[in-house]
């Protein structure tokens, strides 16, 4: 049945290609001959980090790196490739399919954030890291064949980053929706129930000519809380769910797996919690604020000459740390915005440079 569907789905994306041809990019190269997953992972450091025990599990086609991704819509442009399937079929026309079954089991951990679905032709690289400041983070992009048409049905291929060691209960995943615990699945990224689709692309609307897959999100942060010089291990995985055809992959930028030191200050200090990173920013910069208690939270974007631009939210937020990427704030001019944050009763402005 997959299969009717999938001929159907290309004839229909035919005309909106051949429209879109004369935009065509170069393609993504796909190198699948890894075998040295250290020099893998050392690429993937920015800083502030120290790994080793290095491990890839399951089918050796299914990781490598990539490059040339600021010549496609992918949004990173070095990393490394995970893929349930092969990664060679990630690079071609949206009207290519990726479907390799790797014959390769699943993962325990995978399916706990998905109950009820069976994960198949797991993918997964894991190692152990020293982090030098207290945040880790690295950016990826998670992407799946089984878009759009295999959304909230049988199948939810799932990605996450599990990290363990001191301060953290069991193994925590990370990699999670902006603002929310939700883990990175087909069901939970998409525009057709539609379910948080500001960071969905639908890449066969598109008539994408340079990566295979129907539908990716936009560039992701995984974002985890740690000790300075404590050990942690990480394990980075993804898998088919429901069957094991139908691929999905991730893109991990590299370099962007990094730590740094985030001062805390008092707790009743609300207005030094509020932190724009980067500043000048980008569709990658990200809003973090700390709530002690339930708040109203309202952040808006305006010109400079006061004119409202967008709001990236407006409701009420538990206790917590939160994190709103301004991937939807894309202003066509460069210059100099400001951020106004009204939490509660109190309002802080900040500025904004675009470059």
């Amino acid at each position: 049945m997959k299969k009717i569907y999938k001929i159907m789905k290309l004839l229909s994306v035919v005309f909106i290609l051949g429209i879109s041809l004369q935009f065509s990019k170069a393609q993504l190269v796909v190198v699948d001959t890894v075998t040295d997953y250290t020099q893998l992972v050392d690429d993937f450091i920015l800083s502030g980090v120290t790994v080793s025990n290095i491990e890839h599990i399951n089918a050796s086609l299914a990781i490598g790196s990539f490059s040339n991704g600021y010549s496609t819509n992918i949004g990173v442009d070095n990393g490394i490739i995970l893929s349930t399937g092969n990664i060679n079929d990630v690079s071609g026309p949206v009207t290519n399919f990726a479907s390799t079954n790797n014959d390769t089991t699943g993962d325990s951990d995978l399916g706990s954030l998905i109950p009820g679905y069976t994960t198949n032709d797991a993918a997964i690289l894991e190692f152990d890291l020293i982090p030098d400041g207290n945040v880790l983070v690295f950016n990826y992009v998670f992407g799946s064949e089984e878009y759009p048409e295999w959304v909230s049905t049988s199948f939810n291929d799932v990605f996450a980053l599990f990290i363990s060691g001191p301060g953290i209960a069991g193994k925590q995943n990370t990699a999670v929706i902006p603002g929310t615990t939700w883990p990175v699945t087909i069901d939970n990224v998409n525009n057709v129930i539609p379910s948080y689709s500001q960071y969905y692309i639908d890449n066969e609307a598109l008539g994408g000519t340079t990566i295979t897959y129907d539908g990716f999100t936009t560039v992701l942060e995984a974002q985890a809380d740690v000790i300075p010089g404590e050990t942690y291990h990480l394990k980075i995985a993804i898998a088919d769910a429901g069957d094991n055809s139908y691929d999905s992959g991730v893109f991990l930028q590299c370099p962007s797996l990094k730590s740094y030191t985030i001062t805390k200050t008092e707790e009743n200090d609300i207005n030094d919690e509020i932190t724009i990173f980067p500043n000048p920013v980008n569709p990658n910069s990200y809003i973090q604020c700390t709530l002690k208690e339930e708040k109203n939270v309202c952040i808006e974007v305006y010109n400079i000459l006061g004119k409202k631009l967008n709001t990236l939210i407006n409701s009420k937020q538990n206790q917590g740390t939160y994190r709103y990427t301004l991937n939807t704030f894309c202003p066509k001019n460069k210059g100099m915005f400001i951020l106004k944050v009204n939490i509660g009763d109190k309002t802080i402005t900040k500025k904004l440079i675009v470059n």
